[in-house]
């Protein structure tokens, strides 16, 4: 089984934070409202909610390469709604959208 590491460390002294992942990298920051210096370009919530759709995205492309298949295009729009405490999501939906391109190879 692969694995998969990711760090997160923030910059001394404020909420400012950088996510790695390998050589790649993002922003995380609370927004200026919720406390933070809001220079992130994701909060934590939204990585959350991106991560879902990346992943349900990533493994249409799998499966569909698997049968056959050519995807166009994939939308996945994932929502959350924010409440509790501490604050969490909650009520977590999400809708898929995929366009096919045509069937790669003859199934038998």
């Amino acid at each position: 089984m692969a694995q998969t590491s990711v760090e997160i460390r923030t910059i001394t002294g404020s909420s400012l934070a950088v996510g790695s992942s390998g050589p790649r990298t993002v922003t995380i920051d609370r927004s200026k409202e919720a406390g933070g210096l809001g220079l992130g370009f994701f909060n934590g919530g939204e990585l959350l909610l991106l991560a879902i759709g990346g992943c349900y995205s990533n493994d249409i492309f799998r499966e569909a390469a698997k049968r056959g298949i050519g995807v166009k295009n994939v939308l996945v729009t994932v929502s959350a709604d924010w409440a509790g405490e501490p604050l969490r999501a909650q009520h977590g939906s999400f809708s898929v959208q995929v366009r096919m391109v045509r069937r790669l190879t003859s199934s038998n």
